[in-house]
């Protein structure tokens, strides 16, 4: 077992919606804080991992209807595409 590295605030929100599309709760991800599992040869990583706990009313836990999964990387610029 090995953590996992990354600069900056690398990482992913997962992001809980209700039946409308709302998003209902956010629990932010740090690369940083995961553990990565290697492969037997310890060479490939097979597995990363993140533990985490977020406050939610029961209101809001119930009305939980999907989830998603949004990047999130502080290294990454925007670019033009004009001259």
């Amino acid at each position: 077992m090995m953590e996992a590295r990354a600069k900056g605030s690398s990482g992913f929100d997962l992001l809980f919606n209700d039946n409308e599309g709302f998003q209902v709760l956010a629990v932010p991800v740090e690369f940083t804080l995961m553990t990565a599992f290697r492969d037997k040869e310890g060479e490939g990583i097979t597995a990363l991992v993140a533990n985490s706990t977020v406050e939610c009313s029961i209101e809001n836990y119930e009305s939980l209807a999907f989830w998603n999964v949004s990047w999130r990387d502080s290294t990454l610029r925007a670019r033009s595409a004009g001259p």
